[in-house]
């Protein structure tokens, strides 16, 4: 078992606060990256979302989008004020929201 000294306690402190405090506008950040991607293949989703039937012209494009997307969510990299990079997994968050809107997850 290792243990960790007290500086790697502080900077392990410090890297939770930062991943804390910027979690929101990473989140924002993070839909506002996706919707421009979802606008390249929006028009191609059924209009009736209570009907979760999708029939996709072009297959080939919207998986190229939807695993643009799944990337893009699984290991988004926000960068703070300080210009620290801050991993974020929002893979969960993204499919709760895509669930909601189209009846899908990636």
């Amino acid at each position: 078992m290792s243990r960790m000294t007290e500086q790697e306690h502080k900077e392990a402190d410090g890297w939770q606060s930062k991943y804390q405090a910027n979690y929101e506008d990473a989140k924002q950040n993070m839909y506002d990256m996706t919707g421009c991607i979802e606008r390249e293949f929006e028009h191609l989703l059924p209009q009736d979302t209570d009907n979760v039937v999708c029939e996709w012209n072009d297959i080939e494009f919207v998986a190229l989008k939807k695993a643009e997307l799944r990337e893009l969510v699984e290991c988004f990299i926000f960068i703070d004020y300080e210009d620290n990079e801050i991993e974020y997994n929002f893979l969960d968050v993204y499919n709760d929201y895509l669930l909601d809107a189209w009846g899908v997850t990636l």
